[in-house]
């Protein structure tokens, strides 16, 4: 069976994303389970999150912000991740336009790079901002408010957005039409000027650097991080009984084995992304498709 033969590689099918990569969306309606897609999934969690903090605000969540002298307690290293899940419980307008940034831009970009990836590029914001922010208050003593919110990981995504599509029109308070790479330099020239002390808020300004930041590395250095993750973990089973004789590939038919392979790879593109399969992955999908075209006499 050929790479393009499997059903889900057939015209017709709800399958789509950037770069070539093909996942099925969010399907329509009211469901009532978990969400396929990381970016409905962090909309949720951080739902939940902010829920969670309005029942015991007082006595919860600021054990989940992050305090800018953390370091001086390693137990609360924590924080580097939490707080990018806590939002102001004043009103709900902080977390609400951190998750419509989200919406708005997160879903084309796990589209193309795949969900493991999105996910882990999203987590690796949140930490890396935190540890800017940390960084940049020790000269001053560590002294000030705690950070909290995911508008760090939201700059990253929102700017890895505007440098894949930097001509697409949005609409600027739902009225004017800008392209996206006018808004991304209007978003991080504001955060310069508040960085350098031009703003009087509270922002955190270093958090949307940093995000800002990873976003161009990312881009430009043609980063994955999912590769540095381990590709699953698996507890060591333990049997009993005489020991069995273990086949090789060898032992099977090649074909056989070739196609258990090609299953595994499309898998893998379906959860990571075209981008997560590896050289030699690429080249055994290449010579499948090949062998695949000469059975059907194509040239």
């Amino acid at each position: 069976m050929g790479i393009y033969d499997r059903d889900y590689e057939r015209p017709g099918n709800d399958w789509r994303g950037g770069g070539g990569e093909r996942w099925r969306g969010e399907p329509g309606g009211v469901q009532l389970r978990w969400p396929q897609t990381w970016v409905y999934r962090l909309i949720l969690i951080n739902i939940v999150a902010y829920i969670v903090q309005l029942i015991g605000a007082t006595s919860f969540s600021p054990y989940f912000y992050l305090e800018p002298d953390w370091y001086r307690r390693p137990w609360q290293a924590y924080q580097l991740l939490t707080y990018g899940f806590m939002h102001d419980t004043d009103g709900p307008g902080h977390l609400f336009w951190n998750m419509f940034g989200l919406w708005m831009f997160g879903r084309d970009v796990e589209n193309k790079y795949g969900r493991r990836e999105f996910i882990t590029f999203y987590l690796a914001a949140i930490v890396f901002g935190g540890l800017m922010w940390t960084a940049a208050g020790v000269p001053n003593g560590s002294v000030g408010g705690p950070a909290l919110g995911a508008s760090g990981a939201v700059v990253a995504v929102t700017l890895l957005y505007a440098l894949n599509w930097p001509e697409r029109q949005i609409l600027l308070f739902l009225v004017l039409p800008v392209p996206m790479w006018l808004l991304a330099a209007v978003m991080i020239i504001g955060d310069l000027s508040g960085a350098f002390g031009m703003g009087g808020t509270q922002v955190a300004y270093m958090i949307h650097l940093t995000g800002a930041a990873l976003a161009l590395a990312y881009y430009f250095g043609g980063l994955r991080l999912g590769e540095y993750l381990p590709g699953s973990f698996k507890m060591p089973k333990l049997s009993r009984g005489p020991k069995l004789r273990v086949r090789t590939i060898d032992d099977l038919d090649q074909e056989d084995a070739d196609e258990t392979r090609e299953n595994a790879i499309l898998k893998k593109i379906h959860d990571s992304g075209q981008d997560s399969l590896t050289r030699a992955e690429r080249k055994f999908l290449e010579q499948r498709s090949r062998k695949a075209r000469e059975r059907r006499g194509e040239f």
